[in-house]
């Protein structure tokens, strides 16, 4: 397919939105010397919007398309980095594929079962991925807190199902802490993940489709400051240590790169993804798999994709290019 008009399309109504227009400042400055004409298209509850020239003009949801003196645009690709609802839900995606616009993440089923940690949790552990105990409880809910402790212990994790940078997440040490905790997670969600917390090191790969083949990343141990890896710490380069690549050992980066890839395909994920891990003495369990990863200065897949000796413009274009032709 011939692109002409190449969206950017950031915000979202979660708050991951300002990490979003983070993300697409990085991608704006890395394709803004491509054969398309590039524009930022914001979307919030309020307003679908175009930034054109230095103009904010209304996006037609008809068509996903807006109007300038010059004629009708209409957008041909839409490069997707909204972190959250409706980027990273399948929503979007749906969206764009009843007016058959291609973009560069996974299909709807992809996107919306990924998005909930629960069912990928479930849907990896069916397929002999390693996973954390959990147990999932919805708002309004009965709370049996004895059960929940005695299939996941103390201290334990507690964070929303659907929600990412880890918004709305605690770690629960006493049984007094976790209604305190899940009431928390019930102002951005309507169902939480209570997770045994796991004791070991922290490491988190991208992986992406390059050139017709599927690429772990190199492997990067995230250390922080905080009691874990939370908002604060995603976004403040002083509250944690990222080094990349990690220093693990051939057999355990060898290990995670190659769940990693098996996830990719098994998963049917598009374009780039990160996957989170924890390394327990030899185990690795696999904690959550992010389709929208970050792309701020801050962020972790463009310090592996500079790792790993690769031009973060070419990988954007060839994602762009193989995925703007559906099979």
């Amino acid at each position: 397919m011939h692109i002409s008009t190449l969206g950017i399309i950031a915000g979202g109504y979660s708050g991951e939105a300002e990490v979003s227009y983070r993300s697409s400042a990085t991608l704006m400055d890395q394709l803004k010397d491509t054969p398309w004409e590039v524009v930022l298209i914001t979307l919030t509850k309020e307003a679908w919007t175009a930034h054109w020239k230095n103009k904010k003009i209304e996006v037609d949801k008809n068509d996903f398309s807006f109007k300038t003196p010059e004629g009708n645009h209409k957008i041909d690709y839409a490069y997707i980095i909204i972190h959250g609802t409706p980027g990273e839900d399948g929503r979007l995606q749906g969206y764009l594929d009843m007016l058959d616009i291609p973009y560069s993440t996974g299909d709807p089923l992809n996107m919306s079962l990924t998005f909930n940690k629960g069912a990928t949790q479930r849907s990896l552990k069916a397929r002999g991925i390693q996973v954390s105990d959990f147990v999932q409880v919805r708002k309004g809910e009965a709370i049996n807190k004895d059960a929940i402790i005695t299939a996941v212990g103390l201290p334990c994790f507690v964070k929303p199902a659907e929600a990412g940078s880890s918004l709305g997440a605690s770690k629960v040490k006493t049984m007094e802490d976790l209604l305190p905790a899940l009431d928390k997670v019930f102002h951005v969600d309507d169902e939480a993940m209570i997770e045994r917390y796991l004791v070991g090191r922290e490491l988190t790969c991208g992986v992406i489709r390059y050139k017709g083949k599927v690429i772990a990343l190199p492997i990067t141990e995230i250390i922080s400051s905080n009691e874990f890896f939370d908002y604060a710490a995603k976004y403040d380069p002083t509250a944690a240590q990222e080094i990349t690549p990690a220093e693990i050992g051939e057999e355990a980066t060898g290990h995670c790169q190659a769940i990693a890839k098996d996830i990719y395909g098994m998963l049917n994920c598009k374009g780039i993804i990160r996957i989170d891990f924890f390394l327990c003495g030899t185990e690795l369990f696999v904690v959550e798999v992010n389709t929208v990863p970050g792309f701020s200065k801050e962020s972790i897949v463009p310090q592996q994709l500079r790792a790993a000796g690769l031009s973060i413009k070419e990988v954007l274009m060839d994602i762009i290019e193989t995925t703007s032709t559906k099979a």
